[in-house]
C-alpha cells in the first residue's frame, strides 16, 4: 500500500510536468532504470497516422506555408509546414539539397525550393510567407549573406537559445552587421533567438493530438526515419551547481534535424502573427482560398495576401513587437552593401 501511495503521488507530480518524483520512484522502489522516453510519443505512433496526401500537395485544412531550413556540413534539410486553424498543422513537403553549404550554389538551388507554389486541395496555388534558416552551425556568415538580400520575402536567420521560459520567438531581432567604424548596420542582417525549449515542449505536448487545433498531420510518402528524428530528444532532470533544470537531450547516434526544422517553423509562424489567429481571421483565409479557386494565381494569392494584412493589425500585438507584414517588400538601403 505504502507503494501505491507513493506511486500516486508521483503520477500527479509527473501530471504537473515534474517527473523527478517519479524517476526517483523508478531507480530507488523499483529498481528499474528511468527512461523518461516512455512517456513519450513513440515514432511508430506517428507514422501509423501518416495519411493518404502526396508530398508537395496542400491538404484542404491548410491555408498559410512556412518553411524552415537546417544547415548541415555537407546539405540543406528543407522542411514545409502548412498551417490550419488552431495551430493544426501539415506537413507539406520535405526536401534534401545537396551540396557544400560554403557553395553559393547550393543556396541558388535552396532559393529555387523556396520559390516553389504548392497547390491547394482547391485548386489555387500558395507561396510559402516566411522562411526561417539556422544560423547557428558552421556556415553562419553564409546564412546572414542569404537573408540579408530575402528580408523582404521574410527569409530570416534564426539560432536556439536551449533556456526554459524563453519565448518561442524574440520580442525583436539582433543586429548583426558593423559597420567600419564598429557602429551596428540597422539596414543589415538580423538575428531571431528562439527558445527552443518552450517550442520543444509545445510541439511534443501535442504529439498525442490526432485531430484539431495544435495537431501534426503526415503523408504517406514521408520515410521512416524521419518519424524516428521527430521524437528524437527526450526530457530529463539533472542538477548543476545544486539546482534543478529541466533540459532535452538525445542520443549521441541519434539524429533530430526533424524536430528542430518543427521548431524554426514554429518561430516561422510567430514570426506572421499566426499564434494570435482567432476564429475570424481564419474563417477569412479559408473564404480567399475557396473565392481563389475561381480565379489564377495571382488573384487568389493577393487574396491572402490581403486577409493576412487585415488580421496582423486586428490582433493588435505589443506595441514593442510591430506585426509583420508577410508580403511587404523591404528596400534595403544598407551602407553594409554599398561599401
Amino acid at each position: 500500500s505504502s507503494l501505491a501511495k507513493q506511486y500516486d503521488k508521483a503520477k500527479l507530480a509527473a501530471d504537473r510536468g515534474d517527473n523527478e518524483p517519479m524517476q526517483v520512484f523508478y531507480n530507488t522502489r523499483l529498481a528499474l532504470v528511468w527512461d523518461s522516453a516512455q512517456a513519450m510519443t513513440k515514432a511508430t505512433e506517428l507514422k501509423a497516422r501518416a495519411e493518404d496526401y502526396r508530398l508537395g500537395s496542400v491538404p484542404p485544412g491548410a491555408f498559410i506555408l512556412t518553411a524552415a531550413v537546417d544547415v548541415q556540413h555537407n546539405r540543406l534539410e528543407m522542411l514545409v509546414i502548412g498551417w490550419g486553424e488552431g495551430l493544426e498543422r501539415w506537413v507539406v513537403d520535405f526536401q534534401v539539397v545537396a551540396g557544400d553549404p560554403a557553395d553559393e550554389r547550393t543556396w541558388n538551388a535552396l532559393d529555387e525550393q523556396l520559390k516553389r507554389r504548392y497547390r491547394h486541395a482547391s485548386g489555387v496555388e500558395l507561396a510559402i510567407c516566411a522562411t526561417a534558416i539556422d544560423s547557428g552551425g558552421h556556415h553562419t556568415d553564409e546564412v546572414y549573406k542569404f537573408t540579408r538580400l530575402r528580408r523582404w520575402r521574410n527569409v530570416i536567420a534564426v539560432k536556439g537559445a536551449s533556456k526554459p521560459g524563453r519565448p518561442v520567438l524574440a520580442q525583436r531581432p539582433s543586429k548583426v552587421d558593423v559597420k567600419h567604424n564598429g557602429q551596428t548596420e540597422k539596414q543589415g542582417a538580423e538575428l531571431w533567438i528562439i527558445g527552443t525549449d518552450t517550442a520543444k515542449d509545445w510541439i511534443y505536448n501535442r504529439y498525442p493530438f490526432v485531430d484539431g487545433p495544435g495537431a501534426l498531420h503526415f503523408s504517406n510518402d514521408l520515410p521512416d526515419e524521419f518519424y524516428e528524428q521527430a521524437v528524437a530528444e527526450r526530457k530529463i532532470t539533472v542538477y548543476v551547481k545544486g539546482y534543478k533544470r529541466t533540459v532535452w537531450v538525445k542520443g549521441k547516434a541519434e539524429r533530430n534535424e526533424v524536430l528542430d526544422l518543427l521548431v524554426y517553423n514554429q518561430a516561422a509562424a510567430q514570426f506572421l502573427g499566426l499564434h494570435r489567429y482567432h476564429q475570424a481571421e481564419w474563417s477569412k483565409l479559408r473564404a480567399a482560398v475557396s473565392q481563389g479557386s475561381l480565379f489564377a494565381y495571382p488573384a487568389a494569392s493577393s487574396n491572402v495576401v490581403a486577409v493576412m494584412e487585415e488580421a496582423a493589425q486586428s490582433t493588435s500585438p505589443p506595441a514593442s513587437k510591430p506585426a509583420p507584414q508577410p508580403t511587404a517588400r523591404r528596400v534595403s538601403r544598407s551602407a553594409y552593401l554599398k561599401r
